[in-house]
């Protein structure tokens, strides 16, 4: 498991989104089910996807609310559950992390240290981005980013 940390600055980036409120130890099972989903809306109205589909977390702890997310090309109207989203733009810590997802509380530590060390608090929730997703890459080769918006001061 690797994990490496870089500040960024992003583009904000609409999205399209489902938002959901799970026990934490099913965040992973509800992510099955919503990301999904939101594949099949874009499909439908033929919306490009743009991106690595994203958890955000809202709120953390025994229950956490969580948006799952797929980045898009324009914005989506959106329909029942989906609605349309952005993820912000600005400064960011991030860390690409390499690992199985049962290891992602690793990067999220390393960032939350980062910022204590750098003085710094987020400026909103964070997000993880799936960039090898569960196709094609075994547990312990997917590569995930883990993001923590900074204010722009």
């Amino acid at each position: 498991m690797t994990t490496e940390i870089e500040e960024r600055s992003l583009q904000p980036q609409p999205t399209a989104v489902i938002r959901a409120t799970a026990p934490i130890e099913h965040v992973g099972a509800a992510l099955g089910e919503l990301l999904p989903k939101l594949g099949e809306y874009l499909e439908m109205q033929q919306v490009p996807v743009a991106g690595a589909p994203f958890t955000r977390y809202l709120t953390v702890g025994e229950q956490v609310e969580i948006e799952a997310g797929i980045p898009v090309a324009t914005a989506v109207d959106g329909e029942g559950v989906i609605a349309p989203g952005e993820l912000p733009g600005g400064r960011a810590i991030v860390a690409v992390y390499t690992g199985p997802y049962d290891g992602l509380a690793e990067p999220h530590s390393a960032i939350q240290q980062w910022l204590t060390e750098h003085g710094l608090e987020p400026a909103g929730p964070p997000w993880e981005a799936y960039l090898t997703g569960d196709t094609g890459a075994s547990p312990g080769q997917r590569i995930t980013e883990v993001v923590y918006p900074l204010d722009n001061a």
